[in-house]
């Protein structure tokens, strides 16, 4: 099966996320209009792509070119009416980090913390550690990209209240391949290494050295 190979394009599809991400973190420090598109996106989370006509601007425009892989033509000859995988990330992904952003000074979206990172960085504070393993486990086994949603969101509200970022840009790439049956091991195996091999990074380290990676990393 040929899926979306993000790196291929001169814009690729979790670099446009991205960018879209950190200019509403930008323009909602002096725009009350950026800041009422980050409350629509708020409340869309849960909601399909396209349900909500006030966001379309921001989750829908610029991605036809992300749609004419022939993965995803498939897919839209078999379910014409469906969102297509970029689409529904790219709704996921922003509503995400408009509930991770509210009530937060500092950008929550950083390149150097991918899900697992973020994860494993949240259960270090041990301050939301109870049923986390279940979340994370829950999310890995989801059947659907609205299941993953469904639990994502649980995860980004845990992330929020200890004002630990997340890779958004590195997270829509891992929505759109969750979707692809033949890619989804991939997904699971990067948000794995990356949850344990921080935790063992953790663990090695002197009281003295895993203070300071600690501090070092709260931005």
């Amino acid at each position: 099966m040929t899926t979306p190979d993000s790196d291929t394009k001169k814009t690729s599809f979790h670099e446009f996320v991205g960018k879209k991400v950190n200019e509403l973190y930008r323009s909602s420090a002096h725009s009350s209009t950026s800041r009422g598109t980050l409350a629509a996106l708020r409340r869309a989370a849960g909601k399909r792509p396209g349900e909500t006509p006030e966001i379309w601007d921001i989750t829908m425009s610029g991605l036809a070119e992300y749609d004419q892989n022939p993965w995803v033509r498939r897919l839209q000859r078999s379910a014409p009416e469906a969102p297509t995988p970029h689409e529904s990330a790219a709704h996921i992904v922003l509503c995400l980090y408009a509930t991770h952003q509210q009530s937060q000074a500092n950008n929550m979206n950083d390149p150097n913390t991918p899900l697992g990172r973020a994860i494993q960085r949240l259960h270090a504070t041990g301050r939301e550690s109870g049923g986390l393993n279940k979340r994370f486990t829950a999310l890995a086994t989801s059947q659907d990209i609205d299941e993953a949603a469904f639990h994502l969101r649980g995860i980004v509200t845990l992330l929020r209240r200890q004002s630990i970022p997340l890779d958004y840009a590195q997270l829509a790439r891992d929505l759109v391949n969750f979707q692809d049956p033949e890619r989804r091991g991939q997904v699971l195996l990067r948000w794995s290494r990356d949850f344990h091999r921080t935790r063992a990074d953790t663990q090695t380290a002197t009281p003295e050295t895993a203070t300071e990676t600690l501090e070092g990393e709260k931005r």
